[in-house]
Protein backbone atom coordinates (compact mmCIF):
# COMPACT_ATOMS: atom_id res chain seq x y z
CA UNK A 1 0.00 0.00 0.00
CA UNK A 2 2.80 2.44 0.90
CA UNK A 3 4.58 1.47 -2.32
CA UNK A 4 1.51 2.37 -4.41
CA UNK A 5 1.17 5.77 -2.69
CA UNK A 6 4.90 6.41 -3.19
CA UNK A 7 4.58 5.42 -6.88
CA UNK A 8 1.61 7.79 -7.37
CA UNK A 9 3.49 10.69 -5.75
CA UNK A 10 6.57 9.95 -7.87
CA UNK A 11 4.50 9.87 -11.08
CA UNK A 12 2.81 13.20 -10.23
CA UNK A 13 6.22 14.71 -9.47
CA UNK A 14 7.65 13.46 -12.80
CA UNK A 15 4.64 14.70 -14.76
CA UNK A 16 4.88 18.13 -13.09
CA UNK A 17 8.64 18.32 -13.74
CA UNK A 18 8.09 17.20 -17.34
CA UNK A 19 5.61 20.05 -17.85
CA UNK A 20 8.07 22.53 -16.34
CA UNK A 21 10.90 21.13 -18.49
CA UNK A 22 8.78 21.37 -21.67
CA UNK A 23 7.75 24.91 -20.75
CA UNK A 24 11.38 26.02 -20.44
CA UNK A 25 12.27 24.08 -23.58
CA UNK A 26 9.72 25.98 -25.67
CA UNK A 27 10.37 29.50 -24.29
CA UNK A 28 12.96 30.26 -27.01
CA UNK A 29 10.43 29.28 -29.69
CA UNK A 30 7.78 31.51 -28.11
CA UNK A 31 10.29 34.40 -28.17
CA UNK A 32 11.15 33.65 -31.80
CA UNK A 33 7.48 33.67 -32.82
CA UNK A 34 7.14 37.06 -31.11
CA UNK A 35 10.04 38.45 -33.20
CA UNK A 36 7.64 39.10 -36.06
CA UNK A 37 6.18 42.00 -34.08
CA UNK A 38 9.52 43.44 -32.89
CA UNK A 39 11.81 45.73 -34.83
CA UNK A 40 15.27 47.00 -34.06
CA UNK A 41 17.03 49.73 -35.96
CA UNK A 42 20.68 50.78 -35.82
CA UNK A 43 21.04 54.27 -37.20
CA UNK A 44 23.25 57.23 -38.02
CA UNK A 45 21.82 60.73 -37.83
CA UNK A 46 22.98 64.20 -38.89
CA UNK A 47 21.50 67.58 -38.20
CA UNK A 48 21.80 70.80 -36.31
CA UNK A 49 21.43 71.46 -32.61
CA UNK A 50 20.98 74.74 -30.82
CA UNK A 51 23.48 74.63 -28.01
CA UNK A 52 22.36 75.59 -24.54
CA UNK A 53 25.14 78.20 -24.71
CA UNK A 54 23.13 80.83 -26.59
CA UNK A 55 26.23 82.55 -28.00
CA UNK A 56 27.16 79.56 -30.17
CA UNK A 57 23.96 79.31 -32.23
CA UNK A 58 23.35 76.05 -34.11
CA UNK A 59 26.01 73.34 -33.98
CA UNK A 60 26.36 70.57 -36.55
CA UNK A 61 25.32 67.36 -34.81
CA UNK A 62 26.23 63.73 -35.46
CA UNK A 63 24.68 60.78 -33.67
CA UNK A 64 24.77 56.98 -33.49
CA UNK A 65 21.96 55.00 -31.95
CA UNK A 66 19.73 52.00 -31.70
CA UNK A 67 15.95 51.93 -31.62
CA UNK A 68 13.74 49.07 -30.49
CA UNK A 69 10.04 48.91 -31.29
CA UNK A 70 7.29 46.47 -30.38
CA UNK A 71 3.87 47.42 -31.70
CA UNK A 72 3.07 50.90 -30.34
CA UNK A 73 5.99 51.21 -27.93
CA UNK A 74 9.70 51.72 -28.44
CA UNK A 75 12.97 52.76 -26.86
CA UNK A 76 15.74 54.87 -28.41
CA UNK A 77 19.30 54.94 -27.07
CA UNK A 78 21.77 57.30 -28.77
CA UNK A 79 25.03 59.11 -28.32
CA UNK A 80 25.32 62.54 -29.95
CA UNK A 81 28.11 65.00 -30.65
CA UNK A 82 27.61 68.62 -31.62
CA UNK A 83 30.76 70.55 -32.38
CA UNK A 84 31.90 73.82 -33.90
CA UNK A 85 35.62 74.46 -33.33
CA UNK A 86 35.64 75.72 -29.72
CA UNK A 87 32.10 74.75 -28.62
CA UNK A 88 31.34 71.06 -28.06
CA UNK A 89 28.29 69.22 -26.77
CA UNK A 90 28.28 65.49 -26.03
CA UNK A 91 25.16 63.67 -24.84
CA UNK A 92 23.80 60.21 -24.11
CA UNK A 93 20.01 59.95 -24.53
CA UNK A 94 17.56 57.22 -23.53
CA UNK A 95 14.02 57.95 -24.71
CA UNK A 96 10.80 55.95 -24.49
CA UNK A 97 8.80 56.22 -27.73
CA UNK A 98 5.12 55.85 -28.63
CA UNK A 99 3.93 55.05 -32.18
CA UNK A 100 0.19 55.85 -32.60
CA UNK A 101 -0.06 53.95 -35.93
CA UNK A 102 2.69 51.29 -35.88
CA UNK A 103 1.72 49.37 -39.03
CA UNK A 104 1.73 52.41 -41.30
CA UNK A 105 4.30 52.98 -44.04
CA UNK A 106 4.97 56.39 -42.45
CA UNK A 107 5.17 56.04 -38.68
CA UNK A 108 4.68 59.14 -36.57
CA UNK A 109 6.26 58.87 -33.12
CA UNK A 110 6.84 60.94 -30.02
CA UNK A 111 8.59 60.27 -26.76
CA UNK A 112 10.28 61.49 -23.62
CA UNK A 113 13.17 60.46 -21.43
CA UNK A 114 16.37 61.50 -19.66
CA UNK A 115 19.79 62.37 -21.05
CA UNK A 116 23.17 63.30 -19.68
CA UNK A 117 25.04 66.05 -21.47
CA UNK A 118 28.53 67.50 -21.30
CA UNK A 119 29.14 71.03 -22.60
CA UNK A 120 32.68 72.32 -23.18
CA UNK A 121 33.71 75.74 -24.45
CA UNK A 122 37.46 76.12 -24.85
CA UNK A 123 38.91 79.28 -26.37
CA UNK A 124 42.71 79.36 -26.70
CA UNK A 125 44.07 82.85 -26.36
CA UNK A 126 47.81 82.21 -26.71
CA UNK A 127 50.72 83.16 -24.48
CA UNK A 128 50.99 85.06 -22.10
CA UNK A 129 47.19 85.31 -21.72
CA UNK A 130 46.41 81.59 -21.41
CA UNK A 131 43.04 80.21 -22.42
CA UNK A 132 39.43 80.22 -21.31
CA UNK A 133 37.57 76.99 -20.64
CA UNK A 134 34.01 76.47 -19.45
CA UNK A 135 32.77 72.97 -18.58
CA UNK A 136 29.34 71.86 -17.49
CA UNK A 137 27.70 68.45 -17.07
CA UNK A 138 23.92 68.35 -16.70
CA UNK A 139 20.95 66.02 -16.58
CA UNK A 140 18.30 66.87 -19.19
CA UNK A 141 14.70 65.93 -19.87
CA UNK A 142 14.28 65.12 -23.58
CA UNK A 143 11.21 65.27 -25.80
CA UNK A 144 11.07 63.75 -29.32
CA UNK A 145 8.67 64.23 -32.22
CA UNK A 146 9.43 62.52 -35.52
CA UNK A 147 8.40 60.43 -38.49
CA UNK A 148 9.92 57.19 -39.86
CA UNK A 149 9.70 56.29 -43.52
CA UNK A 150 10.01 52.60 -44.30
CA UNK A 151 11.96 52.12 -47.54
CA UNK A 152 12.36 48.36 -47.30
CA UNK A 153 11.85 45.81 -44.55
CA UNK A 154 15.34 46.51 -43.15
CA UNK A 155 15.96 50.15 -44.16
CA UNK A 156 14.24 53.20 -42.68
CA UNK A 157 14.83 56.92 -42.82
CA UNK A 158 13.54 59.37 -40.25
CA UNK A 159 13.30 63.04 -39.42
CA UNK A 160 12.87 64.24 -35.87
CA UNK A 161 12.85 67.27 -33.63
CA UNK A 162 14.40 66.93 -30.16
CA UNK A 163 13.75 69.32 -27.29
CA UNK A 164 16.10 69.37 -24.27
CA UNK A 165 15.37 71.01 -20.94
CA UNK A 166 18.22 71.19 -18.38
CA UNK A 167 17.04 69.83 -15.03
CA UNK A 168 20.04 69.25 -12.72
CA UNK A 169 23.67 70.44 -12.83
CA UNK A 170 25.93 67.47 -12.13
CA UNK A 171 29.26 69.32 -12.28
CA UNK A 172 30.63 72.67 -13.42
CA UNK A 173 28.97 76.05 -13.33
CA UNK A 174 25.33 76.53 -14.17
CA UNK A 175 25.76 79.20 -16.79
CA UNK A 176 22.67 78.26 -18.78
CA UNK A 177 19.27 76.78 -18.15
CA UNK A 178 17.51 77.47 -21.43
CA UNK A 179 15.93 74.66 -23.43
CA UNK A 180 17.78 73.40 -26.49
CA UNK A 181 16.43 72.11 -29.78
CA UNK A 182 17.85 69.80 -32.45
CA UNK A 183 16.57 68.97 -35.93
CA UNK A 184 18.01 65.74 -37.32
CA UNK A 185 17.55 63.26 -40.11
CA UNK A 186 18.85 59.75 -40.16
CA UNK A 187 19.02 56.41 -41.89
CA UNK A 188 18.88 53.07 -40.15
CA UNK A 189 19.32 49.42 -40.93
Amino acid sequence: MVFVIFLQIAMRFLILNLKIFLFFLFIPFIGYADQEKRFSLYYVKLGGAHSADSSSGFLPEFGLGVRFQQDKYGFDLSTNLGSAIFVNDLSLKGVFLFYPWPKSQYQLYFGAGPSVGYHLVSVPMGQPFGGSTTKCQQLFLEGFLGCEFRRTHRCKTFFQMELSQPVVVLSGHKHYSKPGVALTGGIGF
